[in-house]
């Protein structure tokens, strides 16, 4: 089996059974199965790269896209080792079948290797303010309140649903975001916890800027007249906002005797508001490589303080596009430094990617709702092999 990373050549792993070694098929495919009708356009690969895939000692055969029977992904365990991040990525938003091989993959990562966090490509405040809540809520409403609705669908329901059952394992599995955008359908639940947290200090001043944030989050962000003439005011408001928490993080902090964490979680997302506005500034400004640049730099900063503030010694499964968990696009690539970068730049071999590609099939797009119907994949990136039937049918809601 080999490893490649950004700077090495690939390098021989000693395994201790060869992953294509199965010993319980339960609810898995074999190879004659997962034969699928070749499609007459898909683009020349490099023979070089087929030849090397065709050794079965150099790939993993997933076979099942559902199966709770996890006997196929366990020389994912070879690979992955101590590593406390997981970065799970994909080709396009909205597919399917990719919503399921994530869901499939989060589990065995629960299940099999002790990772406790989900962070999804959504919003930090949401996701995370949505989990601390879940038991309010069913698991659809509770997906409708966190994540971002290219991925409210009956695949990823299935791990809304799971989550809400793992609050009674060993460990837990949390919810967390790590966008600077905005998620979910809870806008006003942060201007909301503001008034709390300000309020018992100066209750004049929580009023003013809980109202402020609200406007801003549901109006403001979205104008942009106003984000090009209040640059200065929008940065001050919320550098003040932060700098009041700082200046009476003690006060604050004993307001919350069962989460102490909580307010320095909502200054990391206030933060995340002013790299939002900043993002979208540059939107209006046509500045496609410096908006970019800017939401990827400030998804960076929030997984380092999941990994390394909210979330100590608790391993990470990130979900997002490819093309941000990407580490090994230049610096000067023409739309931008993507996150992966940053993040490989800090924590280097503590990570591990996986990303998902399609190889052949068909896909339709409509008002940014996927509906795919999709033959076969590969999951490249980490010089895996993804193969599998295609579900009958896929319905997005």
């Amino acid at each position: 089996m080999y490893s490649c990373t950004k700077d090495e050549q690939p390098k021989l792993i000693e395994t201790q059974k060869a992953c294509w070694e199965i010993d319980d098929w339960t609810g898995l495919l074999t190879d004659s199965l997962m034969l699928t009708e070749e499609e007459p356009s898909i683009p020349e690969v490099d023979p070089a790269y087929v030849e090397w895939l065709s050794d079965k000692n150099n790939r993993v055969d997933i076979r099942s896209l559902t199966s709770e029977n996890f006997e196929d992904l366990q020389c994912l365990k070879q690979y992955i080792g101590d590593r406390t991040i997981v970065q799970l990525g994909e080709s396009s938003h909205g597919t399917k079948e990719y919503n399921l091989m994530k869901v499939r993959l989060i589990k065995f990562l629960h299940q099999e290797m002790g990772f406790e966090v989900i962070a999804f490509e959504s919003g930090f405040f949401e996701c995370y303010y949505s989990y601390l809540h879940l038991k309010e809520h069913d698991p659809e409403v509770f997906m409708k309140q966190s994540i971002y609705t290219i991925w409210c669908c009956e695949a990823t329901l299935e791990l809304f649903d799971y989550l809400n059952k793992a609050q009674h394992m060993d460990p837990p599995l949390i919810l967390a975001g790590f966008d600077c955008q905005q998620s979910g359908s809870s806008l006003l639940s942060r201007s909301d916890e503001l008034i709390k947290m300000i309020g018992s200090i100066d209750s004049t001043y929580a009023k003013e800027v809980a109202e402020y944030d609200n406007w801003f989050l549901n109006n403001g962000i979205n104008d942009s007249n106003y984000l090009e003439a209040n640059e200065d005011l929008i940065r001050t408001t919320y550098a003040n906002l932060i700098l009041f928490i700082d200046i009476n993080i003690d006060e604050i902090k004993s307001n919350y005797p069962q989460k102490a964490y909580f307010p320095e979680f909502v200054k990391q997302s206030i933060s995340s508001t002013i790299a939002y506005a900043d993002e979208m500034r540059a939107y209006y400004q046509n500045n496609k490589k410096e908006m970019r640049q800017i939401r990827d730099s400030a998804m960076a900063r929030n997984v380092s303080y999941l990994k390394n503030t909210l979330f100590p010694g608790k391993r990470i499964i990130l979900w997002a596009h490819n093309v941000h968990i990407n580490h090994d696009l230049d610096y000067n690539y023409e739309y931008g430094r993507r996150m992966g970068s940053w993040l490989y730049e800090k924590y280097s071999n503590d990570i591990y990617t996986i990303g998902l590609y399609m190889l052949r099939g068909k896909q339709n797009r409509k008002m940014l709702i996927f509906k795919s119907l999709m033959l076969y994949y590969q999951l490249n990136q980490i010089a895996l092999k993804q193969s599998f039937i295609m579900s009958e049918k896929n319905i997005f809601y």
